[in-house]
């Protein structure tokens, strides 16, 4: 193929009486046209808005020449004279066509895999977890978890370190993303150690897993977070009409925003957090309501609809029971993936002795109110 002066020349082909299609200049720019603005690239890189501005009235002479060269190109593809060390490059996929709203249609190209599976394929990661499955289950890891190709790894030291290197060993792994956790205290030989292997590896003060903290000093960092972050959407909700952002409130920037975090950890462990949660939540609607509640006045407000309240529901008194639900749902797994550790429930167990607190003084507190109420007290 010889290409001069912006021109593009395939072949000659011979001439042959078999009828095909005809494309005039008119039409192929028209065709081009139809580009919308910001359409994909093609694998070459360029841009349907690359041939848009070429052709535009302002290159009169590129613009003629380009435009005869690309119709003379796609007559020359609608004879099927294009030459084969070409044709697996141009034809090398399957088409189907979509309808399109003004009743035209569009064609998609399909190209097949050739080597494994490819970006998107809904096969990888069936084949990821196949090839990985055999190096994961041959670790001594005490603590194994595994998606895909996020680990959670835990035990001691020596028996980390080892295990690590095996699956360096096996599969190619990610330092930057890397991180290391002391349950106990830090030892700066231990750290250079798993450096060696991982370089640039962090230590985590706070450890979480998949949003989920792992100790009390976690759960604190992330109700923090999470109270700064309702903050600035309360700060917002001045800014609506009341009901709009008592609706907002009600439905997702109190206790919808807290409702994953509260059924993973043990929230009682940071009860001032969650106390100056539920004082930002009834401030924040004094203010839009323009109406200041006593308190007794906002436990009943605190009530769900149905039972009379306006559902601003109390961080304090929804923890529990989110979490114990929670951990009561999925305990038998649990106790399946920890058969060697005994006491897997007893963050339940601690969590369980202020539920049935609360649960006592409620009644008592309530049998004291019916008896004032009676005058029998």
């Amino acid at each position: 193929m010889k290409v001069s002066e912006g021109d593009i020349r395939g072949a000659d082909a011979p001439f042959n009486d078999t009828d095909a299609l005809v494309v005039t200049e008119k039409e192929v720019m028209n065709a081009i046209l139809l580009f919308s603005n910001g359409s994909a690239l093609g694998i070459d890189g360029l841009h349907p808005q690359h041939l848009k501005n070429i052709l535009s009235n302002f290159t009169v002479n590129s613009r003629k020449r380009l435009l005869a060269s690309i119709t003379r190109l796609c007559n020359l593809m609608l004879r099927g004279k294009v030459n084969h060390a070409f044709t697996d490059i141009l034809y090398g996929a399957s088409l189907c066509t979509l309808s399109m709203k003004d009743e035209g249609i569009r064609p998609i190209a399909r190209i097949l895999s050739q080597v494994g599976a490819q970006q998107g394929d809904p096969a990888g990661p069936l084949l990821f977890c196949l090839v990985i499955q055999a190096v994961i289950k041959n670790l001594n890891f005490e603590l194994n978890i595994f998606y895909l190709d996020d680990g959670t790894l835990g035990g001691d030291a020596n028996t980390v370190l080892q295990d690590l290197n095996t699956i360096i060993l096996g599969l190619q792994i990610n330092p930057s993303k890397c991180d290391l956790y002391f349950c106990s205290t830090y030892k700066k030989d231990v750290y250079e150690s798993f450096n060696q292997l991982s370089p640039g590896i962090k230590v985590l003060q706070d450890i979480t897993l998949l949003g989920t903290p792992l100790n009390v000093q976690s759960t604190a960092k992330l109700l923090n977070q999470k109270h700064d972050e309702m903050r600035l959407l309360f700060s917002r909700l001045k800014l609506l009409q009341s009901h709009i952002a008592y609706f907002l409130l009600r439905n997702c920037f109190s206790i919808p925003k807290l409702t994953y975090l509260l059924k993973t950890s043990p929230a009682c462990a940071a009860i001032e957090l969650i106390n100056v949660t539920d004082r930002s939540i009834k401030v924040v609607f004094e203010s839009i309501s323009n109406i200041s509640f006593d308190e007794q006045q906002w436990c009943i407000a605190s009530l769900s609809i149905k039972f009379g309240g306006l559902g601003l529901r109390k961080t304090s008194d929804i923890m529990l029971p989110a979490f114990l639900s929670s951990v009561t749902s999925v305990l038998g797994l649990i106790t399946m993936m920890l058969q060697n550790i005994t006491d897997e429930t007893s963050f339940a167990v601690e969590t369980l002795g202020p539920w049935s607190n609360s649960a006592r003084n409620f009644v008592n507190e309530l049998g004291h109110s019916m008896m004032v109420v009676t005058g029998d007290a």
